[in-house]
């Protein structure tokens, strides 16, 4: 087996001894702006990081420890939208992101190119996405809410509605409160507050 340098300097981890991540809003920055095609629209993605407190460079550190060949951003942290604005409310979805991106970047003023948006700031609100793993338990990991407030309306203890694996949405409160119900055959049942929307609504 070949030697491992510094190994008398490697940090240890435990299982179960993983950062957690406070929910609510926090001051991020625009990392990486791609293009995508997802079901022949053309897309944008904004990849966002956490850039003070105590999670600061969390979705980069997360990205750092995938293996070489399987790197990606977590979608956690993604912010996209249609690049061919063709219908209303996708004019009006973009129209606040920029505008709210606008205001908090002072100097910088939207020209319709999107890569000028890397390395802007931003502050957004988090929540949580539930998703299946591998062994058919439904886990939930931090998601960015799709809308932001501009900078006079930012709420920093604002914790959106939870996206649960059908695409409905629950209040956060309510859905701490079931949250041990996660594992029944029908986890979702129990919940009165569930909204549906539609798949152009979703990243």
């Amino acid at each position: 087996m070949q030697r491992i340098d510094n190994w008398d300097s490697i940090e240890v981890k435990e299982f179960g001894e993983y950062e957690k991540f406070e929910l609510g809003g926090k001051k991020c920055k625009i990392v990486n702006v791609k293009n995508f095609t997802y079901n022949g629209v053309e897309k944008v993605s904004l990849e966002l990081d956490v850039i003070d407190g105590e999670n600061k460079g969390y979705f980069q550190k997360k990205y750092d420890e995938r293996p070489d060949n399987a790197k990606f951003w977590d979608d956690g942290a993604t912010i996209s939208f249609p690049s061919d604005l063709k219908e209303d409310k996708d004019k009006t979805y973009v129209k606040g992101l920029i505008t709210a991106i606008e205001s908090y970047n002072p100097n910088y003023k939207w020209n319709w190119d999107e890569q000028t948006l890397k390395d802007k700031y931003v502050n957004v609100n988090f929540s949580l996405k539930e998703y299946q793993g591998n062994d058919g338990n439904i886990y939930t990991k931090p998601q960015v809410y799709r809308y932001i407030n501009s900078k006079d309306n930012f709420k920093e203890d604002y914790i959106p509605s939870v996206r649960t694996i059908n695409n409905g949405y629950v209040k956060y409160e309510e859905y701490e409160k079931n949250e041990s119900n996660n594992n029944n055959t029908d986890p979702f049942g129990q919940y009165n507050d569930v909204v549906e929307i539609t798949d152009n609504m979703l990243d």
